[in-house]
């Protein structure tokens, strides 16, 4: 196999945040992960698929 014949039509990010804070005189510690597909299109890349928990 020749590795420059390989086509890449999608792509995945994958992040996780943290926030911790005082809102509205309420305590708050939340934390998330985010996963986002991209699939390419006409040459550019869409968003397929995002993911939140």
């Amino acid at each position: 196999m020749n590795i420059s014949s390989i086509n890449v039509y999608f792509a995945i990010s994958i992040a996780r945040s943290h926030t911790k804070g005082n809102y509205k005189g309420k305590d708050r510690d939340h934390q998330s992960m985010e996963t986002i597909v991209l699939h390419l299109q006409a040459g550019q890349r869409k968003i397929k698929d995002i993911h939140c928990s």
